[in-house]
């Protein structure tokens, strides 16, 4: 075998390599913005990651849950701080910032059939975290009610330009974004590990640390 063959053979070697890994279930990407149904996986649709948030770029995220409901947001020392904590307690800044990876890193187990009604999807009794971005950008994440015996829950996302009071003035740009956020997931519900939603869903009390007696 001469050298120039091996090193042809070798370069071939390496496209397909390359091909297989960027193919593979989890790197799956959008395949179209009018892709349907019929159209292979639905996991296809929209890709298995949902949200890539960096914390950083998130000023509040309110939680309105089951058991309680609180807003969290960044202090100007980059601290985060957690609503009417009472006195003396602190904020288990670990705690949250885990809550907050959440986001960065969102992933689907599965595309719920779209026939299906709220109750059919598990999304008609929920939980709501809403996520404002420095952009002005606020993400509704509507998680539905935990399942007995299941290990995932109902997810939506609904994203929408909400500029803070006191700037009327309208973005173009942003609405553009928000709206292409919107269509690539067309109110469709998936599903997430429970865990991921319990990270988010969370209590208060499961983010401070109170004195001891």
């Amino acid at each position: 075998m001469s050298m120039k063959f091996f090193i042809r053979l070798l370069i071939v070697l390496a496209v397909v390599a390359g091909a297989v890994y960027w193919l593979k279930p989890s790197a799956v990407i959008i395949r179209s913005d009018d892709a349907t149904p019929g159209d292979a996986s639905p996991v296809e649709w929209v890709g298995r990651e949902l949200l890539s948030l960096l914390p950083n770029d998130i000023v509040s995220v309110s939680v309105i849950g089951t058991n309680d409901e609180f807003m969290i947001r960044r202090d100007e020392g980059g601290l985060y701080q957690v609503g009417r904590i009472g006195e003396g307690a602190t904020v288990d800044q670990a705690a949250v910032s885990q809550l907050m990876t959440v986001f960065q890193s969102l992933r689907l187990e599965s595309v719920t059939d779209p026939a299906f009604d709220d109750e059919q999807a598990g999304i008609a009794r929920h939980e709501i975290a809403m996520l404002r971005m420095r952009n002005e950008l606020m993400y509704e994440l509507k998680f539905g009610a935990a399942r007995e015996g299941a290990g995932t829950r109902a997810l939506r996302i609904a994203v929408s330009y909400r500029p803070e009071s006191g700037q009327p003035q309208e973005k173009p740009e942003l609405v553009a974004e928000a709206d292409a956020i919107n269509r690539r997931f067309s109110g469709r519900t998936f599903t997430v590990p429970n865990e991921m939603a319990e990270h988010v869903m969370t209590t208060r009390a499961a983010l401070v640390v109170r004195p001891v007696p």
